[in-house]
């Protein structure tokens, strides 16, 4: 059931990514994002049943409720933090939030990956996002954009800890039943902690769970199928990754590689000839086709035009957390090296190769992000270390997992070597989940949503009002050019709304969208009132408290707006 699973999510994922692109083939304001992924989920979960039912291989009740018990605490989790928060989740709303959201709201209110600049060179992710907003292709609602990323991310993360738990039990079912417990439950939970999860609800960063999912499908299908078989499926994946994000996809690229010299070596062996089936063949021949179609006509000409991005972006992230993660990604490959020598006394050699592969390839796109970097930028930039979360969450997981399989595998006759293996299994989640977020506190690492950070205000501290204002100003002006001076008593309340406010005024301008980005002090509204009225080259609308309402009016004037602002105070 799990590699029928892991290729029900592939062909999910096709379909999504496939979606938008329909869009732009065949133009109109249709919601094909939306009904072709329900569609392609209902289709997904259907097949998986039937193939259960023709197998008669249900899964024992007590390990689905197993597997799922990180997935309903992290749910739970969720759902109380948006409910806490009212439906404008603060604690999901930072950095990058607002770019995702309207990279969604495009691929929504379009049904295809827009058009222009609006097209971006990696959407599965913002896909994704899309189809929580709904059906129709209407513009939504903030609070309905705001609660759609939520939910997107939660099922994104459920599925992360469904896959993992139940390839960790596949792999532990002969071991203790404490052992088996607690190690479910270990792994299930590294989806919903600050390694994952957290990067979405701290920094904004949706695509990280997504490309973790999609890795660790890349290792099931690598794991359990066929070297033919999986030369059908892994082409698919590589095409997710690369609509994901291009640089990650190098991961499941070198798993495909190392599938397809296996099928090599099986042609050319001594031992009978392994060859493929008839129906292996033509389906091979569909998504290699689809893989090269894919990867020379849209990826590759996207990262020509647009690639200049993986050198920009932002310079680092804090020295602690690049030490941290840098840290972390190298005791991996010295823990991967352990692994490979315990493996030698009698532990399945197949997870070796393929670990170190995913290691080499997240190294060697580490080492091209680099090397990308703009002359005089810091190295360990935002994309690079990106990168290394990636590949520090997906590695650590299933470097965690192996080695518990490996532990049951040595039998109780090599006490020492289970040990080992066990110890190694708990030193790689204690490198990959703790080392790189330690600097934080444990409940930063462990539960990040459990309290939200000092720096976001906690659901009993947030003024309410002030972002129920955030919601009807947005949703009376959807994209509209709109701006809150001196509104709140505040400045970062005001300068945190307008976030929204200016981004979603003109997305692909830069001249409106860096005033979005002004720094928070007592200089703000100064700095940004004239330079985004001149940007905005329209007419505007200022929202302004009643007791400021003439000093902002001035201060407007004396912007000389070629265009009419309207100066307006909240009812």
């Amino acid at each position: 059931m799990l590699t029928d699973s892991a290729k029900a999510m592939t062909a999910v994922l096709t379909v999504i990514v496939a979606a938008p692109l329909l869009g732009v083939i065949l133009p109109g304001t249709h919601a094909y994002v939306f009904w072709l992924s329900v569609l392609a989920a209902a289709l997904g979960v259907a097949w998986l049943m039937l193939r259960v039912r023709e197998r008669q291989a249900w899964p024992r009740w007590s390990a689905a409720a197993l597997v799922l018990v990180p997935v309903v605490i992290g749910t739970i989790d969720v759902a109380r933090i948006v409910v806490l928060y009212r439906g404008v989740v603060l604690p999901f709303m930072r950095n990058d939030m607002v770019m995702n959201t309207i990279e969604a709201m495009t691929i929504h209110n379009n049904g295809s990956l827009g058009s222009g600049a609006e097209v971006k060179p990696v959407f599965l992710t913002a896909a994704i996002a899309s189809v929580f907003y709904g059906p129709g292709t209407e513009y939504p609602s903030l609070r309905t954009m705001l609660v759609g990323n939520v939910a997107a991310m939660t099922v994104v993360c459920a599925l992360i800890s469904v896959f993992v738990g139940a390839f960790a039990y596949s792999l532990l079912r002969a071991a203790a039943r404490p052992v088996r417990v607690v190690g479910v439950l270990a792994v299930g939970w590294v989806p919903y902690t600050g390694l994952v999860l957290g990067q979405v609800s701290q920094a904004g960063y949706m695509n990280i769970p997504v490309i973790v999912l999609i890795v660790v499908i890349a290792w099931i299908l690598y794991r359990y199928l066929t070297p033919w078989q999986a030369m059908v499926w892994l082409p698919l994946v590589v095409v997710v990754s690369l609509a994901a994000w291009s640089p990650a996809a190098l991961l499941p690229a070198l798993l495909l590689l190392a599938r397809v010299v296996r099928a090599a070596v099986g042609l050319r062996g001594a031992t009978p000839k392994v060859l493929p089936t008839r129906a292996e063949v033509i389906a091979m021949g569909a998504t290699w086709l689809a893989a090269g179609g894919y990867t020379f006509g849209i990826a590759l000409p996207a990262l020509r035009r647009d690639g200049d991005y993986l050198s920009a972006g932002p310079g680092a992230f804090i020295p602690v957390v690049t030490d941290s993660l840098v840290f972390a990604a190298t005791a991996l490959l010295l823990l991967i090296g352990l692994y490979g020598a315990l493996s030698r006394f009698g532990a399945d050699m197949a997870p070796v190769g393929g670990l170190a592969l995913l290691a080499v390839g997240a190294w060697a796109a580490v080492v091209y992000l680099l090397l990308l970097r703009a002359p005089g930028d810091y190295r360990w930039g935002y994309y690079p270390m990106k990168l290394i979360v990636i590949s520090v969450a997906v590695i650590g997981l299933l470097l965690a997992i192996e080695a518990m399989g490996a532990a049951v595998a040595y039998g109780p006759r090599a006490a020492a070597l289970r040990g080992a293996s066990y110890a190694l299994a708990v030193a790689s989640l204690a490198v990959s989940v703790i080392a790189p977020g330690a600097y934080a506190g444990w409940r930063h690492v462990l539960a990040p949503l459990h309290e939200p950070d000092e720096w976001i205000a906690a659901a009993s501290q947030i003024d309410h009002e002030a972002y129920a204002d955030l919601v009807r100003v947005f949703d009376e002006h959807k994209g509209g050019a709109v701006v809150f001076i001196r509104d709140s008593e505040r400045v970062s309340i005001d300068a945190d709304r307008n976030r929204f406010l200016i981004q979603f005024s003109a997305p692909t301008s830069y001249d409106v969208r860096i005033n979005a980005y002004a720094n928070w002090d007592g200089k703000y509204y100064d700095t940004i009132l004239c330079p985004l009225i001149d940007a905005w080259d329209k007419d505007a609308i200022v929202v302004t408290s009643e007791r400021n309402r003439e000093s902002v009016e001035r201060e407007v004037q004396q912007c000389r707006p070629r265009h009419e602002v309207t100066v307006t105070v909240l009812d």
